[in-house]
Parts: C-alpha cells; sequence; structure tokens
C-alpha cells in the first residue's frame, strides 16, 4: 500500500472482475489466500483495490498473473551410464556395482525432447541433487559431492515442468564406491 489505511478503508481483492474478498492488512502490507480449488491451466489475474467504509473503490493496481499448472510432464528419462574416470579402472561402472570414483559422471535419455520450460532432476535415493544438463534426448549430469568410502548411490531422474510437477521417477541405477585397498597381501615364494 503506499500508505496506512484510514480508519474504515479495506484492501478488496480481486480476480479480474470477480470480487474474492478483502485482504489482511499491517500497516502498508497486505495478504490474502484465494480460498477457490483452482484448476489445471485456470488463469488468475489478481487486482486490489483499496475501499472506504462506504465501498467507494481507488484506483485498481496493475494486474498480477498466472496460470495453474498441476499437471506432471508425460516424457520420462532413464539413467543409462555412471561413469567412472578416477583409478586404474575406468569408464561406465555397471548398475549394482562398485566405483573407486568419488565424483561421479551420470548420463542418460529422455523419450522424447522436453518441453519448454521443462528440466531433468536428478536424485540419489529421495535427495534431489541438481538438474541435468539436456541436449535434445540425451542429458549429463556431475555429482558434485565428495562420495565416501562404502557410500551407496541410487540415481534417478525424473522430468518437471516449470511449475516443478514432476513425471514418473526412472529405475534406480545403483552403484557404491570402494576406495580402500584390501590388507591381504601376496608373497613370491619361488620362481620356476
Amino acid at each position: 500500500l503506499s500508505a496506512s489505511l484510514a480508519t474504515g478503508d479495506t484492501v478488496r481483492v480481486y480476480d479480474g472482475s470477480t470480487f474474492l474478498g478483502s485482504a489482511t492488512v499491517s500497516g502498508t502490507t497486505w495478504t490474502y489466500v484465494d480460498t477457490r480449488t483452482l484448476t489445471n491451466a485456470q488463469a488468475v489475474t489478481y487486482t486490489v483495490r483499496v475501499a472506504d467504509a462506504a465501498v467507494n473503490e481507488g484506483t485498481a493496481s496493475a494486474a498480477y498473473t498466472a496460470t495453474v499448472d498441476t499437471q506432471a510432464p508425460t516424457t520420462t528419462g532413464t539413467v543409462t551410464a555412471i561413469t567412472d574416470d578416477a583409478g586404474l579402472l575406468q569408464g561406465t561402472v555397471t548398475s549394482g556395482s562398485t566405483t573407486d570414483d568419488t565424483r561421479l559422471a551420470l548420463s542418460g535419455t529422455l523419450s522424447a525432447s522436453l518441453a519448454a520450460g521443462d528440466t531433468v532432476r536428478v536424485y540419489d535415493g529421495s535427495t534431489f541433487l541438481g538438474s541435468a544438463t539436456v541436449s535434445g534426448t540425451t542429458w549429463t549430469y556431475v555429482d558434485t559431492r565428495t562420495l565416501t568410502n562404502a557410500q551407496a548411490v541410487s540415481y534417478t531422474v525424473r522430468v518437471a515442468d516449470a511449475a516443478v510437477n514432476e513425471g514418473t521417477a526412472s529405475a534406480a541405477y545403483t552403484a557404491t564406491v570402494d576406495t580402500v585397498a584390501p590388507t591381504t597381501t601376496g608373497t613370491v615364494t619361488a620362481i620356476t
């Protein structure tokens, strides 16, 4: 608000030309909860007007618009590889096996190109790690955490739209970090 309200004044909230209710006012700020159940693809155009006790309304505010999006994308992702680039054994790590790399690179495919605003979200179990880099129907991601010995990872991806509605999770691609060499030693006892 440009100033505190006079006695009896209210802040009236509208969606387009539909009066929704009066806002709760504190000093020069106000809040309002739209109690309607909005539906997917419904557009809202919120404005407010200050009114006096006789409901004489001042000028409408600039409109604040949004569109409700409750539907997840149908495009799905797949984790196709974990790449190990450390130690003696390098290359693609088979799902369910071990790796000595503590900073893994992931890659995968998408069932279709992403729609505008969609992203590929990468998870380890239920932990969101970040968004992948996408090119066409392929994606890449580097897990920037420093993984530790015996740490198990279970990577999945989900395609999300701009409202972060997430599609179906991919199958998990798993591995266990193994950075500790065996303590058993061998001895050469003869040459024949």
